[in-house]
């Protein structure tokens, strides 16, 4: 079935796929609700918490895979 697609920058996907990061702060509230799918956007986090996030959980960030789907989650709620 078609589904949408969130895209989410690295580290933020890959720790969102482990099952670290639960929550994701959008500007805009969504009342999808279900399954999606996850794609990892070309662009790395600038943020110094992605490079703080990086070194906590040993990631490498090159290897991480960009501008791809990289899995699905179920967003079961928003506010």
């Amino acid at each position: 079935p078609e589904r949408i697609a969130l895209g989410i920058q690295q580290p933020w996907a890959e720790l969102i796929l482990r099952g670290v990061k639960t929550l994701e702060i959008r500007s805009q509230p969504v009342q999808l609700r279900g399954r999606i799918y996850l794609y990892a956007s070309r662009r790395r986090s600038p943020l110094p918490a992605a490079h703080a996030a990086v070194d906590e959980f040993g990631l490498q960030m090159e290897s991480l895979p960009r501008g791809v789907l990289v899995g699905s989650v179920e967003i079961v709620g928003c506010r």
